[in-house]
């Protein structure tokens, strides 16, 4: 079994280069636009989620 993300907060990372990243359970992960990753890794496809800037993270009743 490989690697796990899910759900994880990987926004501003950067996965550039990075071997293996194929086989990572990325589902949940929050991604945004400073996030690099390999050309050709799609993250919406790998069901990783955009946040964008003007949402709000903060758990309902919270």
């Amino acid at each position: 079994m490989g690697a796990s993300f899910r759900g994880a907060d990987v926004r501003g990372a950067d996965f550039k280069g990075t071997a293996g990243v194929e086989g990572v359970d990325w589902l949940g992960a929050l991604y945004d636009e400073s996030t690099r990753f390999s050309e050709g890794f799609d993250p919406q496809q790998r069901g990783m989620i955009l946040f964008e800037e003007d949402e709000d993270l903060t758990p309902a009743g919270g």
